[in-house]
């Protein structure tokens, strides 16, 4: 769940029961706005069958197997269930871009993370019986045009660079 930002939405939305879940203790601190478990994305702690939706942000890259992952989340949804899912994209990894974020201290901190191309994910969720019917790829300077420092400068040098990637999948 990280800090919560997709929690608080479902929340705001009047989904229920919303469930945040991640590894870190101190980013499950974060979140107020649902019930909280501290738990593997490799091997989720709920019941077969538990979720009409799973939504991922940006996390795909911390999983050890793409395959083993994709398996996790299609045996937590209930048939007929969604998975949404960001993360990083390939092509900006390939050309040296990097997650990485500035901390209270102002230094800039790198998070490591797995690049999994688009072709292994649909086979990862063609293998675990989840048909992805939705792919879009947020590229810069076009559906990515937030102002942040030094935007004006990223955005010039990496126009049009797909920088994240969004997969809609069913069982």
């Amino acid at each position: 769940c990280g800090t919560g930002r997709y929690a608080q939405l479902l929340a705001e939305a009047r989904a229920e029961p919303v469930v945040a879940m991640d590894f870190c203790v101190p980013m499950l601190r974060q979140v107020s706005v649902a019930a909280r478990v501290c738990g593997s994305m490799m091997q989720l702690p709920f019941a077969d069958r538990a979720f009409d939706v799973v939504i991922s942000g940006l996390a795909l890259g911390h999983a050890a197997n793409v395959q083993a992952w994709m398996a996790e989340v299609a045996r937590v949804l209930a048939p007929g269930g969604t998975l949404l899912y960001s993360d990083f994209h390939p092509e900006a990894a390939r050309v040296g871009l990097t997650r990485s974020f500035k901390d209270q201290k102002h230094e800039t901190c790198t998070v490591p993370h797995r690049c999994y191309d688009l072709t292994s994910q649909r086979e990862a969720a063609t293998a675990a019986n989840l048909a992805i019917d939705l792919v879009h790829e947020v590229r810069v300077g076009l559906e990515l045009r937030e102002p942040f420092p030094k935007s004006e400068e990223f955005y010039r040098h990496w126009h049009g660079l797909p920088i994240a990637l969004v997969v809609r999948a069913r069982k």
